[in-house]
């Protein structure tokens, strides 16, 4: 019983670290200060992979370690960019009314975008499972390694998106340009990344899967041309989805996020996708 309680504890100190963190480094990118947002994830991952590295490895805590490194390296984070920019300064015990209106008025469309997104997230291995079997899992499994490369090239190129689409002011002549330049080139050099990858992907399974991976009743060759080329080509779509996602924060969109629709429409991205 007290086991369960002090596991109850650690997973509600998980969430809150996370999300306390998570704010205090959207507060800051959104103060521009970009440079020190990207030294915090830095940071971050550093203390995460020191954490687990401790008490995994060294104190051998299993499961409970695990939670503590995340809380730990969440809160550490946190607290640093709560004393390097003085954060405190800008809290508010009872903000206005209005702020609150606004915010709802936005976010409120946008919840079930992140309820779909959850569900995708969650459900992809269990649904294999359930309706294929532990063998094509152990397939899907393999299949999703070598796309994590292009979500990782496109990650890095959102953030700075999303604070271009923001920050871009003008008519809206320019903006439509500006955002019709960026699409294009997006989209094209996604398409080329996905085209390279697949290219690349027989080489890249015999670097990232052993020979002897326990896929029951099928061999790693024939793995090679089938799962990894399906797996890419849902990531232009991803791609174009958050692409489309950022313009709904600029000021371009701004009266309609207010009235609900762009969050209307993220919502129908993120269910075409």
């Amino acid at each position: 019983m007290a086991g369960s309680r002090s596991f109850g504890a650690l997973q509600a100190a998980f969430i809150l670290t996370a999300c306390v963190h998570a704010l205090c480094a959207q507060f800051i990118r959104a103060e521009g200060h970009t440079t020190l947002y990207a030294v915090q994830g830095l940071l971050n991952t550093a203390l995460y992979i020191a954490f687990n590295v401790l008490f995994l490895t060294v104190f051998r805590w299993g499961v409970m370690g695990y939670l503590l490194s995340t809380v730990a390296a969440d809160c550490l984070s946190a607290l640093f960019l709560i004393c390097r920019e003085r954060l405190w300064r800008q809290l508010r015990p009872a903000p206005r009314a209005a702020p609150w209106r606004q915010m709802l008025a936005y976010c409120v469309p946008l919840i079930p975008t992140a309820v779909f997104w959850w569900i995708m997230g969650v459900s992809d291995r269990y649904l294999v499972k359930w309706f294929v079997g532990s063998d094509a899992n152990g397939i899907y499994a393999v299949a999703y390694k070598i796309p994590t490369i292009l979500t990782i090239l496109a990650t890095v190129f959102m953030d700075a998106w999303q604070l271009s689409a923001i920050a871009e002011s003008g008519d809206r002549r320019a903006q439509a340009r500006f955002y019709a330049r960026v699409w294009d080139a997006c989209f094209s050099a996604v398409c080329l990344c996905a085209g390279g990858i697949i290219a690349f992907s027989p080489l890249l399974i015999r670097l990232l899967a052993a020979e002897r991976y326990p896929v029951l009743g099928h061999r790693r060759d024939d793995f090679d041309e089938n799962g990894p080329p399906l797996r890419l080509c849902g990531h232009p779509a991803r791609s174009a989805h958050c692409l489309f996602a950022a313009v709904s924060l600029c000021p371009f969109s701004k009266r309609c996020a207010c009235r609900g629709g762009a969050g209307c429409y993220d919502r129908r991205a993120g269910l075409l996708c």
